[in-house]
């Protein structure tokens, strides 16, 4: 586990602390505690069928570009990437906003300054009713990318259905 641990030495601020006993000891019980409980855990029901169900989502995706002096256009995102990869970012807000700034370099490299772009996503989490992803009134391009809480996520509005 040292040796694992070792390349994180090299962050300043954190570097004696990845080679403390009680860090690697930690990190040793934790990763033992995590296989000897995923098998219970995957074998009591109600916590195998949230641990299934997350992974089921089910979603769909239109992106608008609209440009100031009038023109409007729709874009699919199976028009730019492979189905695997539409798959992953219609269920990730951050790779939503990727494909967003993307798409307006896109219109910026054709011609069209200042375009706004905004994202119809509906997605259905946990069995829940499809409901939107990300705020279709926000224009993505303008959007920073950052780690604090973004606003223009829809928190979700159905609760989960009891198994």
């Amino acid at each position: 586990m040292r040796v694992w641990l070792s390349p994180l030495t090299r962050v300043p601020a954190f570097s004696h602390i990845f080679v403390s006993d009680w860090v690697v000891y930690s990190f040793v019980i934790g990763g033992l505690l995590l296989d000897l409980l995923v098998v219970p855990l995957l074998l009591w029901r109600r916590t195998r069928l949230v641990a299934y169900e997350a992974a089921n989502k089910s979603d769909e995706a239109v992106f608008v570009v609209t440009h100031p002096g009038g023109q409007t256009w729709t874009i699919k995102p199976e028009d730019y990437l492979k189905s695997h990869q539409v798959m992953k970012m219609t269920t990730k807000p951050e790779l939503i906003l990727h494909f967003a700034h993307y798409i307006a370099e896109e219109k910026r490299r054709e011609g069209y300054d200042n375009v706004e772009v905004r994202a119809r996503v509906m997605v259905s989490l946990n069995g829940r009713q499809p409901q939107l992803l990300i705020d279709s009134n926000v224009d993505l391009a303008k959007e920073q990318v950052s780690l604090l809480p973004a606003s223009w996520i829809v928190p979700l509005t159905t609760p989960l259905r009891s198994p």
